[in-house]
């Protein structure tokens, strides 16, 4: 498999992390939301598939941030 993928650093590995566990509780909350209103209105907030890409693409998008973070903290770390 090290045709399509590049080895992901210590850093990124943990940013990855940080962003699964953040996506997680997203589809909790989500989740918990949806269920509440439902329990209310007897009719669903958000379709099933909504709250999966909402939690994919949170956790996506938090851990590109981190990883941005890191790359412009290191790169100003070595202007100095």
């Amino acid at each position: 498999m090290k045709f399509f993928f590049k080895k992901m650093s210590e850093d990124e590995v943990v940013n990855s992390n940080k962003g699964l566990i953040f996506g997680f509780y997203i589809y909790l909350f989500l989740l918990a939301i949806n269920s509440i209103y439902s329990m209310y209105y007897s009719k669903d907030l958000m379709s099933s598939f909504t709250i999966l890409i909402i939690g994919l693409i949170v956790a996506l998008v938090f851990e590109a941030i981190l990883n941005i973070k890191n790359k412009v903290k290191k790169s100003n770390y070595k202007k100095k």
